[in-house]
């Protein structure tokens, strides 16, 4: 992948502070395994489980990384491994309903400290390449990439600006910090509402006689455009997909009526997707987003590129082309059927009459819901880690249920109520991620039997998750030995162990200075894998899933680690700590019910031996198994 090892070689340079990224056709999976290594300076083949990219969590607390798509364009199957922002735009950037085309540009930005000289430098990536396994492996794209000067810094700062308002903006007049002055190329981007006419993209061509354009995507009705505002002689290139250019026999023959069409001799078409935008005439070069359609050049469309002004390349080229294009042969197998044509195109986005965004705000623990605009629609809100959709109006602040749900799935769906088919997908934005626990045992007989004497995981950096992952032969990749736990029991030992070293623990707590107390103490309470806030989660769910099996270690279970949440909770209370206190198990009616019973039938086994208090009878006999 050309494109990958370029962008490696400019990180391998740079020290990245932040990492902008647009792209209509979004696929989470490679992005996050291919670029956002890349940006990271991470291995890609390091990346199988989910596990492991705790990693590039780690690496985004200290980079800025954003990607902006258009949700039409988003392959919603794909699962978000890490905590990175993938923010939708929609092309009329504020409407929904209202939006007539599509958010289409390929941007990469990417700022930082060069590694040598520590002066800082911007880098700009762009042209027809979309976020995608095809656009960056297999399909034959256009890309230019070129650092970055005061002036066109400028204008990517606006174009920024203009798709995204939210408080983690770029730095303030980052491109005046730039030592490159004046660059021979010109960042530009188009969106409707702020061109005049229809002379959106033309006009940067439109006193060239001669003017040659690659696109694989063509409607006829730019016939009507160019008539108005191009009198010189168009040449077009059409690309292929699966041996077929993107037309209907009928639509070609009317577009020949008005331009030139040729194809590349030396270009076998069944080989690759042509998917390349440029345009090019005898003293400009437009390397961008920008198809041979009404919607990309009047303007409808998002798009962005650059044009190259007054190059002797240009001229240079244009004297070779002629000799290396040639006529189609008009047969039908060149061309696409109307319905292979319907297949191709661009999908649209299902218009509903609200935007939609959720943040996940890890220091509360809460989502934070927001609805644009804040009417009296009602509607249901589908989050990763609740059983049952929640009704919201307007805007909303809901508790998470479960923190290691989020880690597995990061999409919301929000529906009109009484109406399933209009709908709003995306993903969960997270912030304070510092306070985010690292995602690692997926049960609780996972974290019992991985327990250390300190009553913390035994890996020794609280923020890996290599150590969960293993192969066939029971070892991680850093050769550390994994328990193989097959049988959902878990034992009385490694309970009371566990709980037991943490009273200890906490223990000794008591008596240290409150600002080092809270930061052990948060460590404890809610930081790794082994949290008492994941054993929590764990426990729970521990419980209703065997509750009709194992009663007694249900209730044992329920009162050994409530035992240590009281106790953190004392701790937090009494020194007046800046954290939030921790939830004990809460447990739905039926399992509270049956560990009544329980608790009810070991007292009436008691009260037959003993006329003694069964409460502390309890308490004495936990202390036993404990000691």
């Amino acid at each position: 992948m050309k494109v990958l090892e370029q962008l490696k070689k400019l990180v391998a340079n740079l020290e990245v502070s932040h990492a902008w990224f647009t792209t209509f056709s979004f696929s989470p999976s490679f992005f996050e395994k291919y670029v956002l290594s890349a940006v990271c300076d991470i291995e890609p083949d390091n990346l199988r489980t989910l596990e492991s990219y705790e990693e590039i969590n780690e690496k985004l607390k200290h980079i800025d990384v954003k990607v902006f798509y258009d949700p039409s364009g988003l392959n919603v199957v794909e699962v978000k491994k890490t905590t990175c922002d993938f923010i939708p735009v929609h092309c009329g950037l504020k409407s929904l309903k209202n939006m007539k085309g599509i958010f289409h540009p390929k941007v990469y930005l990417l700022l930082g400290n060069d590694k040598k000289s520590k002066k800082f430098k911007a880098y700009l990536m762009t042209g027809s390449v979309n976020l995608t396994h095809q656009a960056w492996g297999l399909n034959r794209e256009t890309l230019f990439f070129a650092e970055v000067d005061r002036k066109n810094g400028k204008r990517i700062d606006k174009f920024f600006t203009k798709i995204y308002s939210g408080e983690d903006k770029l730095p303030e007049k980052w491109y005046e910090k730039l030592e490159k002055e004046n660059s021979k190329w010109e960042f530009k981007y188009t969106v409707a509402g702020e061109n005049s006419g229809e002379e959106v993209l033309f006009d940067e061509f439109l006193n060239d006689p001669k003017l040659y354009v690659w696109s694989p995507y063509i409607d006829k009705d730019i016939v009507e455009v160019k008539n108005k505002i191009a009198s010189g002689e168009i040449t077009l290139i059409p690309g292929f997909k699966n041996g077929k250019v993107i037309l209907t026999r009928d639509d070609f023959e009317k577009l020949k009526t008005f331009l030139n069409v040729k194809r590349d001799k030396n270009h076998n078409e069944v080989e690759r997707f042509t998917h390349g935008k440029l345009w090019l005439s005898e003293n400009k070069l437009c390397i961008g987003s920008w198809n041979f359609t009404k919607a990309a050049v009047c303007g409808y469309n998002f798009e962005a590129g650059i044009i190259l002004e007054n190059t002797g390349m240009c001229f240079d080229v244009l004297q070779d082309l002629d000799s290396n294009l040639e006529d189609f042969k008009l047969k039908d197998s060149l061309f696409m059927s109307a319905n292979e044509l319907k297949q191709e195109q661009l999908p649209q986005p299902i218009k509903v009459n609200f935007d939609c965004s959720v943040i996940a705000h890890w220091e509360k623990r809460e989502y934070k819901i927001s609805i644009v605009p804040d009417s009296d629609l009602e509607l249901k809100i589908k989050l990763p880690d609740y059983n049952k959709e929640i009704e919201i109006k307007g805007n909303a602040t809901v508790k998470f249920q479960d923190i290691r749900k989020i880690g597995r799935n990061k999409v919301f769906k929000v529906f009109e109520k009484g109406n399933r088919d209009k709908y709003f997908i995306g993903f969960i934005k997270e912030i304070n991620t510092e306070q985010r626990p690292v995602y690692g045992y997926d049960n609780l007989n996972q974290l019992l039997n991985n327990i250390s004497l300190e009553g913390k995981g035994n890996t020794q950096n609280k923020g890996s998750r290599y150590i969960y992952s293993h192969n066939r032969n029971g070892f991680s990749e850093d050769g550390i030995n994994l328990h193989s736990v097959e049988n959902k029991r878990i034992n009385y030992f490694s309970l009371f162990y566990l709980t037991e070293s943490l009273m200890l623990k906490l223990e000794e707590l008591e008596n240290i200075e409150p600002d080092k107390l809270e930061t052990q103490l948060f460590d404890i309470a809610y930081f790794g894998a082994d949290s008492v806030e994941q054993l929590v989660f764990l426990s729970e769910e521990w419980i209703k899933d065997n509750i009709d099996d194992e009663l007694v270690m249900c209730c044992f279970l329920w009162n050994e680690v409530n035992r240590v949440v009281r106790k953190i909770n004392n701790l937090i209370r009494s020194k007046k700590l800046d954290l939030r206190c921790l939830g004990r198990i809460r447990l739905d009616k039926g399992v509270k019910d049956k560990l009544r019973r329980v608790k009810e039938g070991i007292k009436e086994r008691f009260d037959k031996q003993s006329n003694e208090n069964i409460e502390e009878k309890i308490d004495e006999w936990l202390k036993y198994v404990r000691e």
